[in-house]
Parts: C-alpha cells; structure tokens; sequence
C-alpha cells in the first residue's frame, strides 16, 4: 500500500480537514496576531467599536457551518484554479502588511489597514488549502470579516454621535420627568442626571459612550452574521433587521433607568461598581435572543446547510468505490500548506512591529496626539516661537494655518568659543489630507529651483515613517537639510493633518543618534519602498550626510518626546 494509502487509514477524511482547517486558522492568527489582540481588548471597554472583537469568532463560526459540501456540489477540482487565485490574494496581503507602513506611516494604523487585509489572506489560504470550491461556499465568512475594520464605524460615529447622544439624553430626561429615578440636570450640557440617594446622593454622567451605539453596532454585526444562514423576503429581512436596532438602543435605556433605579435603592457602589459593569452585555444579550425569537413573525426561518457527506457516495452506495476509500476535495496539501506558513512568517513579524503605532495611536486607529503639542522644550535647547503665516489658508484651505518655530543651542568649543547650532520648526496644519500631496515638501523646492541632492525615507520611532531631503539653493550658495513628516492630531471636531518640518543649515560638535532599523526584514522593507516609491539620490558629501543624521536624531527626539508626553499623561502625570 502506498504512503497516501497509509495515511488515509489512519486519519480519516473529517479528521484531515480538522487538521488543516486547524493549521489554516493558527497561520491567520500568527500572521495577525496583534491586529487581532487589539480587537479583543476592545472587548473590555465601553466604546462604541467595543463589539469588533466578536467578528472573527462570528466568521470562524459561519466558515464551519457554510464548508460542509451540499449532495448537489460536483466533484470537479482544479487545482491549477485554486494557486491562481489563491497565491495572488496572500502575496497581496503579505505585500501591504510589510511594505504599506513605510509608505503611509502612521495613517497606517490611523486607518486600520491591516484589518482590511486580513480577509484577503484568509481567503488566499482557504483557496489553496481547500479549493476554490470551499472558498465559495464559505465567502460570507471571508466577507464579514471586513466588519472587523473600525474606520466605517469611526468615519459614521464622529459624524453621528453627537446627535445620538443628545437622542439618548432627550428620551431619558423625558422618562424621568414622568418616572422619578433620577433629576435631570439643566446645567452643562445636560448629560448629567442626580440619583437621590441618602445621605448625599451622587450624580451620573450619560456621555457618548452610554448612548447605545456600541450594542447598536454589535447587534449589527451579529444580525448580519445571522442573515446568511436565514432564508426569507429580502424586505422583511431589513425590517427585522431595523426593528432589531431599535430594540437594542431602546434596552440601552432600560439599562440606564435600571441603574438609575439601583442607584437610588442601594447607592453608587451597587449601581456604578456592581451592576453597570455587566448589564450592558446582558442587555445587549437579551435583545440578540428576543429578535432570533421573532424571526418567524417576519416569515424569516433558520436555514442552516445540512450536515450530509460530500457528493462521492460512500462505498455502501456506489461498491465500484469500495477500494477507494473516501475522496477528499484536496488530497495533498503539503505544498499548500507550507506556502500559508511560510506567508504567514513575514507577516506576522511585521504584525508584531505594528505595537509601536500605538505610542501615538488608539488600538482601533484613532490618534492619540493633541493638535499644536509638537514644538516642546528639548533638554539643552532653547525654543521660541518666531512667526505665522496666515496667507498659508489659500493652500492648504480654511482653517489652516502655518506657525514657525526656532530651536537653537550653543555650545562651548574651547576659552572663550562657543558655537550656535539652530534648527527651524515649521508646522503647517490643515483639515484636508490631499493638500499635502498637492503641495509637496519636494515639488515646492523644486518650483523655487532649489537642487535636490538626496531624499530617502526614514524611520522616526513610533510608527513615523519620514522624510529627509538635502537640497542645493543657488540663490544664496547654501546646502539645506530638511527632515519632515505627517501626521493626524485630535482637534476639538474630530481630527486635523499636521506636516512638521525641520530644517538646518548647522550643527553642534554634539551629535545625536539617528535610528536605525532594527533587524533585516526591516531594511528590507524600506528598500523595496525606495526601489517603488522614490530612492535616494547616490552618495552626499560626508559633511552633507553629518548634518542630515544630526537632523534625523533631533527629528527622533521630536516624535519620541510627543510619544512620551502622551504616556505621561495617561498615567496621570504632568
């Protein structure tokens, strides 16, 4: 008997595609570890993107329902179809996850754009794992996953929040005005509302995220996951789905009275330390059961595929395969299989290095940055601000602005020497990204006939990705030095674009150190996007290339001491 002979007596076909659905899944998850660690911990906290976390288990559940083959599926394979297919989408995968942080820097993680890849991979590894066939049973699956990425969500709640919030509070004041649990408090913004409680009472806050949009958003995505497996009319599946929305915001609200009533019953320890910890997921729960209970008021049934073998029939039934034994859609996967591993290795280890984002960034994307926070003191400089330039706004649009800034540092170099070291700050903000393409650091030296003799990007710690640029202006004879990058800022609306620049001419005898890419994936990552989105310009002179990594290490200090300043601040520090 042959070696695939033996195999297949000893592990039978249900038993090899547990196994390679088992290797499948550990390689997604090696691959996107962090990515998907950072949804998990979303779990814990009461934000309106909170339930993100159930997407890849909801996906995961719906791949093992939808794989099962049906009695009707031919038994056609093509492997050639499958690595045709399937080898593209994991390069693609692979290919953004190590080479799109360079490119885009921090709006890497801003936008999430590792969350977008991750269907692509999964589908990729199920296409030349299991075939083209079982990728098209399961690409429901494959397509909620794409649920899991926050930008949607965030670009719809910055714009709806506010509004909803104010829904939320407008029905609760309404509700206490004829039920009293609580007192409304007309002062401020009106969220808050005082719980009689003796001796003092205590107030509550019902702020954004209280509204209800979380549940909203988990009830979504798991009525959505639900809706592949029910059959029933499309308009009746959209009421449902509707009223489902409704019935989660309007539990949201009994989950607040219902703190509200134990609050007054029992005080704030009972009500804030024991009960809102959880009731939201009780809650949440309820609704979930209450809607699946209601689907055959909407004609909606359940139709789960049915759990039948696959369309060979066993020997029982057609004895001509008796000495086949059961047929499996891919027999041999080995190839297959190192191919995901293998893909799954730099991707993973580009994953890992996706920790350092969050210096400067919430796990789902937001920037943690506050707006104007980048010109700060550096030990052994001295800074002021010296200009502004309002006429910026016919650039970079309204409500943009560009302020400049002068760090400068003497330094003794013998009795009665001292040299000046000056470096220029200028930050330009603005709220449209697309004018700094428009308006390029380099295309603007270029149009004041300034000669560019070098340019390459650069890694500035926490995710920011740079630029460096050595320029020649002939008007005045003098070599520039220039690093600079972008970023988004928190604003008081939502989020702004700041590009910071800095620039040199001279230097102090003491250098800082530039930062070096770490291991030689790294190197590897920035020199495939020079080969593709612009390299350097060869070799400067040594005194060129002093200055620009003297510029480089203060541009590191820069980005670090913003990074800092944040952490500080989160653990309750200056």
């Amino acid at each position: 008997m042959s070696s695939t002979g033996v195999a297949r007596d000893h592990l039978s076909p249900r038993g090899a595609v547990t196994l390679r659905a088992a290797a499948v899944v550990a390689a997604i998850a090696v691959a996107y570890h962090h990515s998907l660690l950072t949804l998990l911990r979303g779990l814990t906290l009461d934000t309106p993107l909170a339930y993100l976390g159930l997407v890849p288990f909801i996906a995961l559940f719906l791949a093992l329902v939808l794989a099962r083959p049906p009695k009707t599926e031919l038994n056609i394979h093509d492997r050639y179809s499958d690595y045709i297919v399937g080898l593209p989408l994991i390069v693609a995968a692979v290919a953004v996850v190590v080479i799109a942080p360079i490119a885009t820097s921090t709006f890497f993680w801003t936008w999430r754009i590792d969350l977008l890849t991750l269907p692509l991979f999964a589908a990729g590894a199920v296409a030349i794992v299991f075939g083209l066939r079982t990728l098209w049973r399961i690409r429901a699956a494959i397509a909620l996953l794409l649920l899991a990425w926050p930008l949607p969500y965030t670009i719809l709640v910055n714009d709806w929040l506010e509004g909803f919030t104010q829904a939320t509070i407008g029905a609760l004041r309404a509700v206490v005005s004829v039920i009293p649990l609580a007192r409304a408090d007309n002062g401020g913004d009106g969220s808050l509302f005082f719980i009689s409680h003796p001796p003092d009472g205590f107030f509550v806050s019902v702020a954004s995220a209280c509204a209800g949009v979380n549940g909203m958003i988990g009830f979504l995505v798991v009525a959505l996951a639900f809706l592949v497996l029910v059959r029933g009319p499309l308009p009746l599946k959209a009421t449902w789905l509707s009223l489902g929305l409704a019935l989660t915001w309007g539990l949201n609200l009994v989950r607040i009275l219902l703190i509200f009533w134990v609050g007054g019953t029992w005080g704030e320890a009972v009500a804030i330390d024991g009960l809102h910890p959880f009731i939201g997921l009780l809650t949440f729960n309820l609704g979930i059961l209450a809607m699946l209970l209601a689907m055959p008021l909407f004609r909606l049934r359940l139709a789960v595929p049915s759990l039948v073998r696959s369309a060979v029939p066993d020997a029982a039934e057609a004895p001509q395969l008796r000495t086949r034994g059961p047929h499996l859609a891919v027999r041999r996967v080995a190839i297959a299989l190192a191919i995901v591993v293998t893909a799954a290795a730099p991707a993973g280890y580009a994953n890992a290095g996706m920790r350092q984002f969050e210096r400067l960034a919430h796990d789902l994307g937001p920037t943690r940055l506050e707006a104007g926070k980048v010109a700060t003191p550096l030990d052994g400089w001295s800074l002021r601000k010296t200009n502004t330039y309002p006429w910026v706004q016919r650039y970079f649009g309204s409500g943009s602005g560009w302020d400049r800034y002068l760090y400068w540092s003497a330094t003794s170099t013998g009795p009665g020497q001292r040299q000046l070291s000056a470096v220029t700050l200028d930050v330009i903000w603005t709220a449209d990204l697309s004018t700094f393409s428009t308006y390029g650091i380099e295309a603007c030296y270029k149009f004041h006939n300034y000669r560019i003799l070098d340019a390459r990007r650069l890694d500035l710690g926490a995710g920011v990705i740079g630029r460096s640029v050595v320029y020649y202006n002939p008007g005045t004879g003098a070599t520039w030095t220039a690093v600079y990058w972008e970023w988004p800022v928190k604003v008081a609306s939502g989020e702004r674009y700041e590009r910071v620049v800095l620039n040199t001419t001279s230097f102090g005898p003491a250098e800082l150190e530039a930062p070096r890419f770490a291991g030689p994936l790294d190197r590897l990552r920035l020199a495939i996007s020079e080969a593709f989105l612009g390299s350097g310009r060869g070799p400067v002179q040594p005194e060129i290339a002093r200055s620009r990594d003297f510029l480089v290490g203060f541009a590191e200090r820069i980005v670090s001491g913003s990074a800092d300043s944040f952490e500080r601040k989160a653990q309750g520090g200056p």
